[in-house]
């Protein structure tokens, strides 16, 4: 996320994803879990390895907003509603951490997706397109 946002607002073609962005992102990634219950410092930690895992599996769609889907808003939403799946699913909350290598061993199946701006995401929208997209997601992480 550092790469992509911006503190200010003002978006540029490198830096597309606001401050606001990021806060929605954590409201859809901690809604209704006990992951919300956490100190701020520890949700804050948990959404960046969360996000960083999609990055590592997928740097150049990661990398490429012009390209790629990946890092536009309603993918990102996407990718929060069905973290608020997964990472409870892997979230030990006795010893206080995130079970990372079963998050990567699901979130691998991302890889199936064609994240090209012009394959099928092309026509996601909104809410509805974020929901929609989300539930592809967890479909394939829990296969």
């Amino acid at each position: 996320m550092y790469n992509i946002g911006t503190l200010i607002g003002k978006r540029t073609k490198e830096k597309h994803i606001t401050l606001q962005n990021v806060y929605n992102f954590l409201l859809l990634l901690i809604k209704n879990t006990k992951i919300a219950e956490l100190p701020k410092e520890k949700i804050l930690n948990i959404t960046l390895t969360y996000f960083n895992c999609i990055k590592e599996l997928l740097p150049v769609e990661w990398s490429d907003y012009k390209q790629y889907r990946l890092t536009h808003i309603v993918c990102l939403n996407a990718f929060a509603i069905a973290g608020n799946k997964i990472i409870p699913s892997n979230y030990n909350f006795v010893s206080n951490q995130l079970n990372i290598k079963e998050v990567n061993k699901g979130m691998s199946s991302i890889k199936i997706f064609d994240w090209s701006s012009e394959g099928t995401l092309k026509y996601l929208k909104g809410a509805s397109g974020s929901k929609l997209l989300a539930e592809d997601i967890i479909a394939s992480v829990e296969k």
